[in-house]
């Protein structure tokens, strides 16, 4: 730039062209450019003019809305509260650029809080399906151990039942008198002398 050359990087007209072609480079969509332009002149305005200086904070409100663009929310935020606090101090709470300045930054926090929600929804919804899938699997296994059981008293059905009586000396002995087998088999037993009885 002829103006760098002439008159140094931090001379106020410089640094002005710096800040338009930053500008035409944003709205050409070309951020990264633009970003490093305004990133040098806002040290620049800084060092040369103070941070409290109109042009530095315009070049910060600038590079709020470059980041904004970009979907960089933190740097966003940061030099949207750095421009409005100055403009506040400034021009004061309720100049029409101070209202503009918190008007594009409450933008952006409303953009913030859209994307924490819906995280926050898509996480719930996640935590949801896995206690869904959870509770499937925890009545299948019940499912399962009922069957398992359910199979077990079959299995029942079929062991060996042995009969045991009590003497007269209240001993305990298997009685072989009394018909031994599974408990089916007795049970058909005790059918037929049934249907015999009759």
């Amino acid at each position: 730039m002829r103006y760098k050359e002439e008159k140094g990087e931090d001379h106020p007209i410089t640094l002005g062209t710096q800040m338009n072609l930053a500008l035409c480079y944003s709205k050409l969509e070309r951020y990264k450019e633009a970003e490093s332009m305004y990133l040098e002149c806002f040290e620049l305005y800084e060092r040369r003019l103070g941070h409290d200086h109109e042009d530095a904070i315009k070049c910060a409100n600038n590079l709020a809305v470059l980041y904004g663009n970009l979907k960089d929310y933190p740097n966003s935020e940061h030099y949207y509260e750095f421009a409005f606090n100055k403009y506040a101090k400034l021009r004061g709470a309720l100049d029409s650029v101070t209202l503009l300045v918190a008007n594009n930054w409450d933008i952006v926090r409303r953009e913030v809080y859209a994307i924490q929600e819906q995280i926050r929804k898509e996480l719930l919804l996640a935590e949801s399906k896995h206690e869904a899938k959870h509770d499937v699997k925890h009545d299948d296994d019940k499912h399962k151990l009922q069957d398992k059981k359910g199979h077990d008293d079959d299995d029942d059905d079929d062991a060996e039942v042995k009969i045991y009586r009590v003497n007269d000396d209240d001993s305990v002995r298997e009685d072989d008198n009394i018909m031994s087998g599974t408990e089916s088999e007795l049970q058909s037993v005790a059918d037929e002398k049934e249907d015999k009885n009759e």
